[in-house]
């Protein structure tokens, strides 16, 4: 799944949801209702990214359930980049002994927002990620992670980083 979809347009501004997330307090589930009822109405499954923008950035978040979680925030995170057709895909992998977690942000060459935040990568050389533990039914939020991007893996982005 590509992170700029479901209906948002370039156009979005989710200023609102993330100055209340920002807010909010790590461990604590997210409030159903108010700017954060975004969350709940948005993510259907574990396993989902999403970037959202804010001013001039993409804002990530990441959604699993609270054992995947705790393996990713157990893990080394490195940072890889892939093609698939016209898609770039960057995959976070988290190692933690024999275990291994991804987080894929897949970039869509042909969608301009896509390329926006293909673009945003490669000026910002790091990845900052906010993962959310879907608990019994609640959003709490956890870590956000900040995870430096390889100077070969930024090769590779400024390659298809081209509006």
């Amino acid at each position: 799944m590509g992170i700029c979809n479901r209906n948002k347009s370039a156009e979005d501004d989710y200023s609102a949801v993330i100055k209340e997330f920002k807010k909010q307090k790590f461990g604590e589930p997210l409030p159903r209702k108010g700017a954060c009822a975004f969350f709940y109405n948005y993510f259907a499954y574990a396993g989902e990214t999403i970037s959202l923008k804010y001013k001039n950035e993409y804002v990530f978040f990441h959604i699993e359930n609270d054992d995947v979680i705790q393996e990713i925030l157990s893990g080394t995170p490195s940072v890889h980049i892939g093609a698939d057709m016209e898609r770039k895909i960057i995959s976070l992998l988290f190692k933690s002994g024999e275990i291994l977690n991804r987080i894929q942000l897949t970039i869509d060459v042909n969608n301009r927002e896509s390329l926006q935040v293909l673009m945003f990568l490669k000026n910002k050389k790091k990845i900052e990620i906010n993962l959310l533990n879907l608990v019994y039914g609640e959003i709490v939020k956890e870590k956000t992670l900040f995870i430096p991007i390889p100077k070969e893996t930024l090769d590779e982005i400024k390659k298809g980083a081209v509006l």
